[in-house]
């Protein structure tokens, strides 16, 4: 019960509650917060956008930008992070929120010779992502 209402627990017909985050992996998933809207970290700079560096996994994904190019680097570099250590980009889709920091991620990493996963948009919008 909570506040006077009454809620049902669902059955879990599937097996799958016992399931972890640890099941299976043998090696801690991290995921870093570089951009958001509020600061995840002391010292980071917060802004409308957002962006996660997903490690720990077979490879390192980077999953979006942020907006500002400036604040995407900063917050990456305060973060000890290495733009040589992402596999993949992906980017979940063409707002300026999500794909602003493209700039500044190719000007880090020196080169952009890495698998994305871009939408035709953002493909016409940047092109071939030269340093």
């Amino acid at each position: 019960r909570f506040y006077s209402q009454e809620y049902r627990t669902l059955e879990d017909k599937t097996g799958l509650s016992g399931i972890s985050a640890t099941n299976g992996i043998e090696n801690p998933v991290t995921v870093s917060i570089i951009y958001d809207n509020y600061v995840s970290q002391s010292g980071l700079t917060s802004d409308w956008g957002f962006s996660v560096l997903i490690s720990g996994l077979n490879k390192t994904v980077l999953f979006d930008t942020g907006t500002n190019p400036d604040i995407f680097v900063s917050n990456f570099k305060k973060m000890n992070l290495d733009p040589g250590a992402v596999d993949y980009l992906v980017l979940s889709h063409e707002h300026g929120d999500h794909t602003g920091g493209i700039p500044g991620f190719v000007k880090m990493r020196h080169t952009c010779n890495l698998p994305s996963f871009l939408l035709r948009q953002i493909q016409e919008r940047y092109g071939e992502f030269e340093p």
